[in-house]
Order: structure tokens, then sequence, then C-alpha cells
């Protein structure tokens, strides 16, 4: 009799052991998967500093920033000594190059580059692209790029700002209609570009999303100037005239 009484307690003590050998089973697959996040953030965190430090090393005066936003993300990095994400990186000088650029698609939070007057050319701007989370690229004085370049830049969806200042008449109207490809565009800067002339009007005056235009230095004439200007209502248009 007392063992048929016992039996539904047996019972329970199964399930619930049972439950908790479950509970158990998920904390632990949790932890292993954590830990496993945690060791392969920190070894692209260390691998951005190496790059990182590799790119500065070539680039006197150049800066690099990391991830500050708050958030739990940082804090459990500041904790654990894990390297934030490369967020924004600002390189000059001759020294920087095509292949150089090759090593930017390990950073894998890039949203700001800054190249002033780097010795790259379409290649290297290929090399740009290949950074999905870019929203914010200067490429000011590197005049060596040309029209292909446009082509290219087109497909870079998260651009939100884009300075392609070269000072001379490598980059030209006819591959600006490329720039309507980018919908999150809100400031170009194609300013000291002589090449760029009245041609550029019409596929300039389609990018209705702009905030500001700088057309200062270009080719393009007063008159055309001003048509772009009355195409481009909600645009802050800076030019010559």
């Amino acid at each position: 009799m007392n063992d048929v009484r016992l039996q539904p307690k047996t019972r329970r003590w199964l399930t619930m052991r049972r439950l908790l050998w479950g509970v158990g089973g998920i904390a632990a697959g949790g932890l292993c998967i954590l830990l496993i996040l945690l060791y392969f953030a920190y070894r692209q965190g260390r691998i951005e500093q190496e790059v990182v430090a590799d790119l500065l090393s070539k680039s006197p005066g150049g800066s690099a920033q990391v991830d500050d936003r708050p958030g739990w993300r940082t804090r459990l990095y500041e904790t654990l000594g894990i390297p934030r994400p490369v967020t924004a990186l600002f390189l000059a000088g001759k020294q920087i190059n095509d292949h150089d650029l090759t090593k930017l698609e390990s950073l894998s939070e890039l949203r700001l580059l800054s190249l002033d007057q780097c010795s790259i050319t379409d290649e290297g701007v290929r090399e740009i692209v290949r950074v999905p989370t870019l929203e914010s690229l200067s490429l000011l004085g590197c005049d060596d790029i040309t029209d292909r370049s446009l082509s290219y830049l087109g497909t870079l969806e998260s651009l939100t700002t884009l300075n392609i200042c070269t000072f001379r008449a490598q980059i030209s109207s006819r591959n600006i209609h490329c720039l309507s490809a980018l919908p999150s565009l809100e400031i170009l800067d194609v300013g000291s570009c002589p090449g760029i002339s009245d041609d550029a009007v019409e596929p300039l005056a389609s990018l209705s999303h702009l905030v500001n235009l700088d057309i200062r230095g270009t080719s393009i004439s007063e008159e055309a100037a001003k048509r772009l200007g009355r195409a481009l209502p909600n645009t802050i248009v800076l030019t010559d005239y």
C-alpha cells in the first residue's frame, strides 16, 4: 500500500528532475553560445586593431574612432576588455594606395571614411564599396579617380554623405547619373571638379532627396545653376553665382 501511495510523488519528482535537466541544458547551451560570440567578437576586435594600426602607420596625422554609443554591448566590451568596433577612419597622404584599401573590408561596422589626398584610383574605390555599412565618404583631393568611380559608388546604398572634390578634370558629367541609385544620399559635394558641366544638371536634378549640394568650382554655368536650383527647391545648392 505504501508503494502505491508514493508512486505519484515519484512520478512528480521524475518530471521535475527532467524539467530541471532541460532548463539546465538550455542555460548551458545559451552560455556556450554567448562565450562563442564573445570569442569571435574579441578576435574580430583584434583584427580591426591590427588593420587600423597598419593604416595609421602610413598616414601621419590620421585617426580612428570606435563605437561609443551607450548600451549594454559597450559596457560588456569594456568590462571584458574586448576591442570595440571601429566606426570612423580618417586617413591622409600619398602613402595610402589601392592595396591599403583592400583591408577595409575587415572593419565590420565602419560608417565614416575620409581619404585626404591619397594615391588611390578607381580600383581603390571599388574596394571601398565592399564596405556595406559605410554612410559617409570623403575623397578630397584624390586626383587619380575618374568617372568609373561614380559607377562603383552608385552601388553603395547606405551612403548619406559623399565628397568627391578632386581639383582636376578626372571627374566629368558622364556618370553623375549613377548617383541617383543612392536612396539615402543627403549631402553631395562635387565642388572643384571642373570637368562637371551643364550636362550634369539633369542627373543632379533627379537627386530630389538631397539636403545639400555643392557645385562650386565646376563648369556649370550660371543659367544652368539657376535651373538646378529651381529643380531642387528643398535642397541648399551652393554655387559660384
